[in-house]
């Protein structure tokens, strides 16, 4: 049997390795660099584990968990002082999951999700605890998690992962200039088609804002709605369920422009005009898989 590699994806591998470095003590050994100075892969030690980072690549569909929306599952990770480490990671920007505690099977443990989408656990040895011990536990505290709670028919069935706001703009060059190089907005992706048009899509904290020109625009409306109808800025959503979530925003008094519709590029997409004016796509990602 041969050694384990644990492989995830980010969108920005150099600042994702300082960042382990920084807060996990992780060690680089090696990176796959282009001739234009950007890193592609990045092998890191992080105690006695190797971990290998790979930057996003959109087009091959290898995605980062901050385009997904979300990651599937979590890093563990074994530490002296759960605390501290918890502590230095949340200081250094990532977001809370779990707080520090002191867990049933005997660890005391917390989780966090780092600034590039991927979860951590970790975990400070404790006491030994029985099996038979750890079973029942196990069992009383996923019985009184599976209880709902007296509010949870009242939230929405909708949730909104991502808020992007899209914009045409007949200078496509000064904008995009603007916003990635003076308000220093990283690119997410890019895209540029001789019938297509191009398209930036530039990260902004939470939130993304994509840019482009008039023939993208077109191109877009013809596929998600059959003719041009959007105007200068129109808000795109992106949801679990797009079908669903279509008839919840009509119901709740979006007017429909065209139902969900798959796209070329795999995701499921109506568009909406929504109260206050503004235009609606609501898109579920990966919907043909």
């Amino acid at each position: 049997m041969s050694d384990l590699a644990w492989h995830f994806v980010v969108r920005d591998v150099e600042r994702a390795s300082r960042w382990y470095a920084d807060v996990l003590g992780a060690t680089e050994t090696s990176r796959v660099t282009l001739p234009d100075g950007t890193v592609m892969t990045a092998d890191l030690r992080i105690g006695d584990a190797t971990v290998v980072i790979g930057r996003e690549l959109p087009s091959w569909g290898v995605l980062s968990p901050e385009t997904l929306g979300g990651t599937h599952g979590a890093l563990h990770l074994r530490v002296d002082d759960a605390d501290t480490v918890w502590q230095a990671a949340t200081s250094a920007g990532a977001t809370p999951f779990e707080p520090v505690h002191d867990a049933f099977w005997g660890v005391r443990t917390g989780q966090f999700v780092d600034p590039f989408g991927h979860r951590w656990a970790i975990d400070q040895p404790g006491r030994d605890v029985p099996p038979e011990d750890v079973q029942r536990l196990a069992a009383e505290a996923f019985a009184a998690a599976a209880t709902p709670s007296a509010t949870s028919e009242d939230r929405p069935g909708v949730t909104v992962r991502e808020l992007r706001l899209v914009v045409t703009t007949d200078d496509y060059d000064a904008a995009v200039g603007f916003y990635r190089d003076v308000l220093g907005m990283p690119v997410s992706a890019e895209y540029v088609s001789a019938d297509q048009g191009r398209v930036v899509i530039l990260e902004a904290g939470a939130a993304t804002l994509e840019i482009g020109d008039p023939p993208h625009a077109e191109y877009v409306d013809a596929v998600e709605v059959g003719r041009r109808v959007a105007g200068h800025v129109r808000v795109a959503l992106r949801v679990d369920d797009a079908t669903r979530a279509t008839t919840d925003a009509t119901e709740g008094g979006a007017q429909p422009i065209a139902p969900p519709t798959l796209t070329p590029w795999h995701s499921l997409n109506a568009r909406l005009e929504a109260p206050g004016c503004l235009q609606v796509t609501l898109y579920q990602d990966d919907a043909d898989h």
